[in-house]
């Protein structure tokens, strides 16, 4: 609804209507809101116009005239502020009490003293002033919802009425009374926000130097003032006398004095504050007087003095000395770094900073240089698996940022710190004792909160740890092959896509199958209460062995996942341990050190690195819990033949796993992993860890079913354990993503592999090993009373074969 507006403004100041910096307004009421909605426009009505636009602004006439012809709902004028012109502009809202102004309305026109009106809503007044913002305040427009003030110079528009209630057609110069104004109604939070502070961020009680020693640096200053003609030294030991120095005023002499000690104090108010009262001990200070204590409005004189001088030393201070750092906590809060006392930040170098007091009495301040970089230490960890510190440095180099994180104990080790060189930090032999001083002290005044940390993934301390959802827990790999795994868990696509894509195209392979179930398999066999174990597929070159390890790699994350036999005992290990339930994808066994393999296999399945010594007694031994995914042209229970206890610990599945099938099945089974990976094993995770607890009983019925299709044997009765751990795992897959994965060919699976396997049965495997040897060397046979000049290996006598012990 269009609001009726009579106005005449013929007492509107002369000076303003010959500026061309004039507007129109349509002012309207809008149902269920108290404030009048203002809409600037043109003088033309065709565009609105802008309080930062001047090719949108108007004449004083123009404006009028559109207004009384009300040219597009246009039925009011309004004045732009620029900072071209001398104009400032109060708003008070909302100060009629009754039919007549409140207390506060008539103190603020009475020492503004200025051209004042009523607003448009009847309920406020507009005071036009010549004067500008004090110098301490940054922008334009200050505003304090508490009072209802608004005052601006710049950028804002007023609605003018014409409708005066002082001054009428008069503006003055009233910048002193506008300082008044602001000092009085406005808290010292917003006077510190207004001068480009930020009120939380003045130090408060951070200065420990003595206030004896700070006036007495203060009172040997020998930097001359040029205006004076004297030293500071002797310009402030006149002020503390009570000699008004700046302009023979009581409030300069002030200022000038705050204003050192915001220098000499570092910006701590409290300090400053302390110091202003007490002067020099045996002097005193001749200035303090009632005042300093006496309330206008928001604020004390004090506490208006004292922000006002720390809002101008406080950047001179930052770009001088960077004392503090900013950074963002895990839980997304700000967190200020302090650099120590005596130490500096300066153009990103540290300095550490020392002071001396020369024969004149005068302090000398040497600044020594330590290092090209800041270092600092953002955060804290504590490893939840055993208790052990570690920190996280930062620092910046040549325009990037490096992110550290090392044990508590290397930054006070020499050797240790050294090492911090291979990853940029500037730390040399010449600096290192310096740095390791510096960090000591650097802990001692931040107090980080400490994080939690692993060096490993998969379940720690009852908690299963994934690199995509570890819950605040900081993962830190103890080497660049850890990393890379680290990596390696990713999240691409979808569950659905890799259902559709891996998954349903495998079921009719249950080789291929068991093996991509395995990999699941892994992450719960703590839960299951079993050992870890070896899922191996062997077959011919070229057949498939890597698309299946690829897939199986693609429930948790890249490619990446899958390494290579290629490596040695302890780094096989160490990859285990890393993992700890995750599974560890080894492809082509050939490349593997055969003469390791069979050791290697032993102490996989046991779970646990082989315990070593240490200077002070045994170090610590790796441990994991999950299954080994392995393939090969050659099972690896071959390279342990004669250790009967290698079978019971591999589940070995010989064959080509992909039967029958052409380029463009592998093709596009490698197009759906390479799309989609990772998001059905944190999903899998997830409802594992929801169900478990109903789930898991059902267990124990697929092992009971395959012990009794072990029939008694016992190498077979502990495969069997692990493969109903993998069967339970398609079950699980089924229900939690109704796959429809048929349970039966994976029982059929069983029976096939048993008796392909022929390694379950050692005895039989070793007497077709002799067999062989004996039909390949006949003459090492005695038989009818033969004497050859071979060694004798077996004798044969009425349809009988004897084996000699030798053989």
């Amino acid at each position: 609804m269009q609001q009726e507006m009579n106005y005449s403004y013929d007492s509107i100041p002369e000076e303003l209507k010959e500026l061309r910096q004039w507007l129109c307004f349509e002012v309207k009421a809008v149902p269920g809101k108290e404030k009048l909605e203002k809409i600037p426009w043109h003088y033309s009505g065709k565009f609105k116009a802008s309080s930062t636009n001047p090719s949108t602004w108007c004449s004083f006439d123009e404006a009028v005239i559109a207004a009384q012809k009300r040219i597009n709902g246009i039925n009011a004028i309004g004045f732009a502020f620029s900072e071209n012109d001398p104009y400032t502009g109060i708003d008070l809202d909302n100060v009629l009490e009754g039919n007549n102004l409140n207390g506060m309305a008539n103190e603020i026109i009475d020492i503004a003293d200025s051209y004042t009106e009523y607003s448009t809503s009847g309920t406020g007044v507009h005071i036009i002033i010549k004067g500008s913002l004090p110098d301490y305040i940054k922008n334009t427009g200050k505003r304090n919802d508490k009072y209802g003030i608004e005052i601006y110079s710049s950028g804002r528009m007023f609605v003018f009425t014409g409708d005066v209630l002082a001054n009428e057609g008069s503006i003055y110069e009233r910048s002193d009374q506008l300082g008044e104004i602001i000092e009085k109604y406005f808290s010292k939070e917003q006077l510190a926000d207004y001068s480009g502070i930020n009120y939380n961020e003045i130090p408060s009680g951070t200065n420990t130097e003595d206030d004896s020693d700070t006036w007495k640096r203060m009172l040997l200053d020998k930097k001359v003032v040029e205006s004076k003609g004297v030293t500071h030294g002797e310009l402030i030991h006149r002020a503390i006398k009570g000699e008004l120095t700046h302009n023979n005023d009581h409030s300069e002499t002030d200022m000038y004095l705050i204003g050192q000690l915001a220098y000499f104090c570092k910006c701590d108010s409290e300090k400053i504050d302390r110091m202003y009262r007490n002067g020099p001990e045996g002097i005193g200070n001749a200035l303090m007087r009632d005042k300093w204590d006496e309330r206008r409005g928001a604020t004390t004189y004090g506490e208006r003095t004292i922000v006002i001088a720390i809002a101008n030393e406080m950047p001179k201070l930052k770009a001088l000395e960077k004392k503090e750092f900013e950074m963002i906590s895990p839980n997304g809060t700000k967190v200020m770094l302090k650099i120590p006392e005596g130490y500096i930040s300066k153009k990103g170098c540290l300095y550490k900073v020392s002071e001396k007091m020369l024969k004149d009495g005068s302090i000398e301040r040497n600044e020594t240089f330590i290092c090209r970089q800041t270092p600092v230490i953002t955060r804290t960890f504590t490893n939840i698996e055993y208790q052990q510190l570690y920190h996280e440095l930062t620092w910046s180099d040549n325009g990037r940022d490096y992110k550290v994180v090392v044990p508590a104990g290397d930054l006070a080790i020499r050797k240790e710190m050294l090492k911090l060189s291979y990853q940029s930090l500037a730390v040399t032999e010449n600096n290192v004792k310096h740095l390791i001083q510096y960090f000591d002290t650097f802990i001692m005044v931040n107090h980080l909160e400490r994080e939690h940390l692993v060096e490993r993934l998969g379940y720690i301390k009852g908690e299963l740890v994934h690199p995509l959802n570890a819950n605040n827990i900081t993962i830190l790999p103890a080497d660049a092959g850890e990393k890379q795994l680290l990596n390696a868990f990713d999240l691409s696509g979808t569950i659905e896509d890799w259902i559709s894509g891996v998954l349903n195209p495998m079921k009719k392979h249950s080789r291929a199958l068991l093996m991509l179930l395995a990999s699941f398999t892994s992450v719960i066999l703590k839960d299951l209460k079993l050992q870890p174990f070896i899922v191996d597929l062997s077959g011919p070159t070229s057949r498939g062995k890597t698309t299946v390890l690829r897939a199986c790699a693609s429930v948790w994350g890249t490619e990446y996942l899958v390494s290579e036999w290629n490596i040695t005992k302890v780094s096989a290990k160490r990859k285990a341990s890393f993992l700890n339930s995750f599974p560890l994808i080894l492809d082509d066994s050939r490349k593997a050190d055969s003469r390791q393999l069979q050791s290697f296999v032993y102490n996989f399945s046991g779970g646990r690195s082989r315990g070593r010594g240490s200077i002070t007694g045994s170090q610590m031994e790796s441990t994991w819990n999950n299954i080994l995914l392995s393939t090969g042209e050659a099972s690896l229970n071959e390279y342990a033949v004669s250790a009967g206890g290698v079978a019971a610990r591999i589940l070995s599945i010989t064959g080509i796993p992909f039967e029958n099938e052409e380029f463009s099945f592998f093709n596009n089974i490698y197009e759906a992993f390479d799309g989609n990976y990772g998001v059905v094993g944190m999903e899998f995770l997830k409802q594992w860890q929801e169900s478990k607890n109903t789930l898991i009983s059902e267990f124990a019925e697929y092992n009971s079913l395959f012990q009794k299709a072990s029939q008694g044997n016992e190498v077979i009765s502990r495969i069997a354990r692990y493969y109903a751990a993998i069967v339970f795992t398609a079950k699980l897959l089924n229900v939690f993503f109704d796959c429809e994965i048929d349970l039966k060919v994976l029982f059929l699976l069983f029976e096939e592999l048993n008796k392909e396997n022929k390694s379950l049965d050692k005895p039989l495997q070793l007497l077709e090993l002799i067999l062989q040897e004996l039909d390949a060397d006949r003459g090492a046979i005695y038989r009818n009373n033969s004497i050859g000049t071979k060694t004798i290996k077996a004798f044969y006598k009425a349809g009988t074969l004897y084996f000699a012990p030798n053989i």
